[in-house]
């Protein structure tokens, strides 16, 4: 993640110069409108930023719209899907309406309707999660629903270490097996 901020610095900005859209954000225009205030850049029609680490995929996001204000470090989105991999292969997913990375804290918070799946095939909903890339943990405060093949769990709170793949329900837990539909799970979801 070394340079992350840096980097997509460099890009939006090549990207202005590409788009023309360069120089002083009050001269600057987004669909005929003048930018929101503390905004440097509005890029559109999908946006996806990718990292890799001794050349395998980390992580990817992927935003139907983005902003970006190098003031402040944030990259607001929306329409957020992002990707999160162990050995170059996409471990988790998650979607969600709206996103901000904060560049600086290296922190990514999706909003609204959010879905996670595993490579297994197991959903959890919510409404909000935060995650947190330099230790690979996924909160939210809301109140949580998974599902999978003969599984159904739902509680309030949750912590997920990516890297040890330990899930913690934090309260309210209840859940529900149906003998002889749980399976062998074979990716790297969730102990």
């Amino acid at each position: 993640m070394n340079g992350f901020r840096e980097n997509l610095s460099v890009l939006l900005f090549v990207c202005a110069i590409i788009h023309g859209c360069a120089g002083d954000s009050s001269d600057s225009t987004h669909d005929g409108d003048k930018l929101p205030p503390g905004v440097d850049m509005v890029l559109s029609d999908s946006v996806k930023f990718v990292e890799y680490k001794n050349k395998n995929k980390v992580w990817s996001v992927r935003a139907a719209e983005a902003n970006y204000s190098t003031e402040l470090g944030i990259l607001k989105m929306e329409k957020v899907e992002g990707a999160f991999y162990l050995d170059d292969v996409a471990a988790y997913k998650a979607s969600g309406k709206h996103g901000v990375y904060d560049t600086e804290k290296k922190v990514l918070d999706i909003v609204g309707d959010v879905i996670v799946t595993d490579a297994d095939g197991y959903t959890l909903k919510t409404d909000s999660m935060r995650y947190y890339f330099e230790d690979e943990l996924a909160t939210t405060e809301s109140r949580v629903e998974i599902t999978g093949d003969g599984l159904d769990i739902s509680g309030v709170g949750l912590e997920v270490s990516i890297k040890d793949g330990i899930l913690n329900i934090k309260k309210e837990v209840k859940m529900k097996a149906v003998p002889g539909k749980l399976r062998n799970r074979k990716g790297g979801g969730l102990k």
